[in-house]
């Protein structure tokens, strides 16, 4: 059977149950309804942002990178951390954390660099 927590914005992150720990990978999405949304293969989902933006930052073959609410890659896995941002919108545009060989910096929904400044 299948275990969910974090419940936002219509979508629950979840993993298999295994024993008395019900939250060991891999993590899939799904809807309230109980349909898987995307596959089920993430060593991480970071879904704090749920309610505001539907970027959920996500861990797989361990590298970092975004999925949308449709659970389709939107930036690719190629980065060591991902995260959004406290203030992920910015004049109506997204933009997110990413961290690669120790350096950081914005990137826009393409994954295009747009500062070193947060």
């Amino acid at each position: 059977p299948k275990r969910f927590w974090t419940e936002k914005s219509g979508l629950i992150g979840y993993a298999n149950d295994s024993g008395d720990d019900c939250t060991r990978p891999p993590y899939g999405l799904m809807n309230y309804a109980g349909q898987p949304v995307g596959a089920q293969e993430y060593g991480d989902l970071r879904l704090d942002h749920l309610g505001v933006c539907y970027m959920i930052p996500a861990y797989r073959n361990k590298l970092w990178g975004f999925i949308d609410g449709a659970g389709q890659e939107v930036i690719p896995f190629r980065y060591h951390g991902a995260w959004n941002l406290s203030q992920p919108f910015q004049n109506g545009k997204w933009y997110g954390g990413v961290n690669l060989d120790g350096k950081s910096w914005k990137v826009d929904m393409s994954g295009s660099f747009v500062s070193d400044k947060f």
